[in-house]
């Protein structure tokens, strides 16, 4: 038994676009941030490194299960909505 039918691909355009969104987002939340703190320095090495790199794999893997699960989708094309 398959939890969803696999729609959209892994490595589709849109959904790794939607996925560059999201991380350019981070990235300016995440400078902003570290102009008035600091990282301690236990966290400045691979252990930090693979938390964030843990944290972007499975915001993409959300970002493709949902694109797979979408049940609607509207379509505007010159104020027409399908």
């Amino acid at each position: 038994m398959k939890l969803f039918k696999k729609k959209v691909g892994i490595c589709d355009k849109d959904l790794v676009k939607q996925f560059l969104n999201i991380t350019s987002f981070i990235g300016v939340i995440c400078t902003f941030l570290l102009m008035f703190f600091t990282i301690p320095e236990e966290y400045k090495n691979l252990k930090g490194a693979i938390i964030f790199t843990v944290i972007l794999v499975l915001i993409y893997i959300g970002i493709w299960i949902r694109a797979n699960t979408v049940k609607r989708v509207e379509l505007s094309i010159n104020n027409s909505v399908f």
